[in-house]
């Protein structure tokens, strides 16, 4: 009889049909097994990259069936359904989300370096990835690709109404562009010069787009000059946000995720530049828009732009009870190959290290793929630091800025001082003495 097997996306679950084991050689510990795998799948970017690594996997593995479990995209949700404050109903053995949510998940996180036959594979990754895999003192797990915040979809339709004829590429510029919607007379029939979404996540993305690569990574020559970077960089947001030049969408088909309303707004002139992660490019591709020329990417202050991170990749639960399923499913997401064809539907930066981009065969994940490497040489690079992922902390004051209730200076001071600290400035004794030396900068 001959082996049936399916994986079907219906309404974001994925269901696997389990091969015949009637006259199957397959060891016998392996039949029946189903592995748990819980992820994002609000999109149908999200879908297809994670069905190519599905199909990759049942190619090699067709006795093991596959149930996708939904995980919610916001870290604090991703930790209270992985560590069991909201359980995953069944459970899961596995979870794709991102870097951002490990360590919260620590505690429940099967260290692969308990699998001796997927170390090999951590040749394959790029240094600063490496050891972001191993930040919380464990393996944490098989990294997917890197989505990098220093993104910009834009609209060139949309820039062209606001009288601009190419995206920004420098802090002057993104403030012209809002001055030019301003002058134009704002309302509903231009489109908004930043549009994001409007979860946790959202304002801080903003923030970070407006940011240069030394207000956050690298080692700043003064205190002085770091302050006043953030002042610069925020006080531009502050003039963005008091003229209706960014604009926060909500979740309004409630499947969990803003981002795909955020994405259709730039994608219908709604939104000039539509402001997010690099896997952003992604659902662009799923929705046939990137070939059309309508569409441009990159950072949205040039070559000074921070490229802020977070690595998308795969853990594994330590207390799943199919071990060696697991680790032949990680061994599969650590071909580079794999990767590829997942980024390929996703959007983002390869993780892996390619000595030849052009192995890639696409020419976005290589332009993606440079950006990266560029910003990385230059010391702007890193992942999203610990003293912007204060969460829910580091919302208030954004958002307050973003409504029009909050001031450049509240934002500062919060950032550098009074939530997780910047490294700057963390040999101040108290939260007080951080505010009374930033207020004493010029």
């Amino acid at each position: 009889m001959k082996n049936t097997c399916c994986v079907a996306l219906l309404a974001g679950v994925a269901l696997g049909c389990s091969a015949d084991p009637e006259g199957s050689n397959e060891p016998a510990q392996k039949q029946g097994v189903t592995l748990r795998i819980a992820s994002y799948l609000a999109s149908p970017d999200e879908q297809a990259a994670l069905q190519a690594v599905i199909d990759a996997h049942h190619a090699i593995h067709p006795e093991v069936r596959v149930e996708l479990k939904p995980l919610q995209l916001s870290p604090p949700q991703t930790i209270a359904q992985l560590t069991g404050a909201a359980p995953i109903e069944g459970g899961w053995d596995l979870a794709i989300h991102t870097l951002t949510s490990v360590p919260g998940v620590h505690d429940v996180t099967l260290d692969l370096n308990t699998l001796p036959a997927l170390a090999p594979l951590k040749a394959n990754y790029h240094p600063a990835v490496a050891a972001s895999m191993e930040a919380t003192g464990i393996w944490a797990g098989m990294p997917l690709g890197i989505a990098g915040f220093n993104i910009a979809i834009s609209n060139r339709d949309a820039l062209n109404r606001l009288g601009v004829a190419a995206p920004p590429d420098s802090l002057a510029q993104l403030l012209q562009l809002c001055d030019q919607y301003v002058a134009l007379g704002k309302g509903p029939e231009l489109p908004v010069p930043i549009g994001e979404a409007s979860d946790e996540f959202g304002p801080l993305v903003v923030m970070a787009a407006f940011l240069p690569g030394n207000a956050t990574f690298g080692s700043s020559s003064s205190e002085t000059e770091l302050v006043q970077a953030w002042r610069s960089s925020v006080g531009a947001l502050k003039t963005f946000a008091d003229n209706d030049c960014v604009h926060l969408v909500d979740d309004q088909n409630a499947n969990g995720s803003h981002h795909d309303e955020n994405f259709d707004r730039t994608i219908t002139g709604k939104n000039a530049l539509g402001v997010g992660p690099v896997w952003g490019l992604g659902y662009f591709i799923a929705q046939g828009q990137v070939e059309r020329g309508q569409f441009g990417f990159g950072s949205l202050i040039g070559d000074d732009a921070g490229f802020i991170y977070t690595v998308e990749l795969v853990t594994a639960n330590k207390d799943t009870p199919h071990a060696q399923a697991v680790a032949d499913f990680l061994a599969v997401v650590g071909d580079p190959d794999v990767q590829v064809d997942y980024l390929r539907a996703r959007g983002g930066t390869p993780a892996t290290i390619f000595n030849n981009p052009a192995q890639m065969a696409d020419p976005d994940l290589e332009l993606a793929y440079a950006e990266f490497q560029s910003a990385d040489a230059q010391h702007r690079a890193g992942a999203f630091p610990g003293f912007m992922l204060d969460l829910p902390k580091a919302v208030g004051p954004l958002r307050a800025l973003i409504t029009g209730q909050g001031s450049r200076d509240e934002v500062v001071e919060a950032y550098l001082c009074t939530m997780t600290r910047h490294p700057a400035f963390a040999h101040y004794a108290s939260d007080q003495a951080c505010i009374d030396a930033v207020r004493a900068i010029p």
